[in-house]
């Protein structure tokens, strides 16, 4: 496509004959293509900024600010968009379980094992969960499972140092408490 003047330019046309067009013409034409084209991507559903990651996404950074209600909506609608989720479970449990929906939080644990078994991070939440309801000893072995799962997820290290702690079990708390610190420091965490 070259212009062949300040307020034409040339375009050849599907039998290769050249035609000088008009730039608001093509100016048109186009404007008209691209709300075409948004018309249509709306109408599959896929709107911008409406994808589970999207949602996701935005449910985090709501968690990070502590507007759980929001975060809960957000990560909702993207369980909603993709069941099959993990992560979102996952955070949406820590957003029930500061809403103090300790039932809710462990049915979100749970159901993120269930899809993606090979991470820490839910165990290490089902573990705080668990504690929270009374039962160190389901805690405790969550805590040993996400450490087994990852040996470096310092996250478990601390949950599993406060539990032994609160227990009364000082020596083995100050070493999963070591144990998190040196993984922090490395690993920033």
């Amino acid at each position: 496509m070259k212009s062949c003047s300040a307020d034409k330019i040339a375009l050849n046309d599907a039998s290769g004959n050249r035609a000088d067009v008009g730039r608001l013409h093509v100016m048109k034409l186009l404007r008209g293509f691209f709300w075409l084209l948004a018309i249509c991507w709306v109408g599959t559903g896929a709107a911008f900024g409406d994808t589970a990651a999207d949602y996701y996404t935005n449910g985090v950074q709501q968690t990070d600010k502590e507007e759980w209600p929001a975060a809960l909506t957000n990560f909702n609608q993207a369980i909603e968009r993709r069941p099959d989720y993990a992560d979102a479970y996952y955070e949406r449990s820590r957003a029930r379980f500061c809403m103090g929906d300790l039932d809710g939080a462990l049915a979100d644990c749970n159901q993120a094992i269930a899809i993606k078994p090979a991470d820490a991070k839910p165990y290490y939440g089902r573990g705080w969960v668990e504690n929270a309801k009374g039962d160190p000893q389901g805690a405790l072995a969550d805590y040993d499972k996400a450490i087994e799962v990852d040996s470096n997820y310092a996250n478990a290290y601390y949950g599993r140092s406060a539990l032994k702690f609160t227990k009364g079990d000082l020596a083995g708390a100050l070493v999963d408490c070591n144990k998190a610190i040196q993984l922090k420091l490395h690993t920033h965490q």
